[in-house]
């Protein structure tokens, strides 16, 4: 699973999901598959994951002109993050993911947040994921606009169900 930072997020940054698909070929990845607009890449490799991944990125620079982070997950680890997002799953609009290319320090991010005064938004961080539940929305969540602030890594965010359709397409 290869997700791109920060595409077709309003009019710049058009990537066109069937250039993506282009893209990928051409960077050695194998049945390329696209979900929604939004830079969602299914696609088998016989490269280390990072490796296809530092392709895919090459290749959008070099061939389209598009500068973007291209974060990498097999569908194990997909699945095994659907699994264990800790927050009601039950509403999907508040569960979210935020996904990093290398891990980070929770400690560090825990003393830049003020979490009780964020409630009822709640947030944890596992591996190179940061969970995150905003009851109001991602538009009108403090939480959201001060862990991207306080985050020093650059990462993308997805809604769980779009990480849980992921996973199961990766899956079959």
């Amino acid at each position: 699973m290869f997700l791109l930072r920060g595409v077709n997020l309003g009019a710049h940054r058009r990537l066109p999901m069937a250039r993506l698909r282009e893209a990928a070929l051409k960077a050695g990845l194998d049945s390329p598959v696209t979900y929604l607009a939004s830079g969602n890449l299914l696609a088998r490799s016989s490269q280390d994951p990072d490796a296809a991944g530092a392709a895919l990125r090459a290749g959008l620079r070099d061939g389209l002109g598009l500068r973007t982070d291209v974060i990498v997950r097999t569908a194990d680890r997909l699945a095994r993050i659907v699994a264990d997002y800790p927050f009601p799953s039950s509403e999907t609009r508040a569960s979210h993911i935020l996904f990093f290319s290398e891990a980070g320090e929770p400690r560090a991010l825990a003393a830049l947040l003020d979490t009780p005064a964020l409630l009822p938004e709640q947030w944890t961080m596992a591996a190179r994921e940061t969970f995150l539940y905003l009851p109001f929305g991602v538009a009108r969540s403090r939480l959201a606009s001060a862990l991207i602030a306080a985050e020093p890594r650059r990462g993308t965010m997805r809604g769980l169900r779009t990480v849980a359709a992921l996973a199961e397409m990766a899956g079959d």
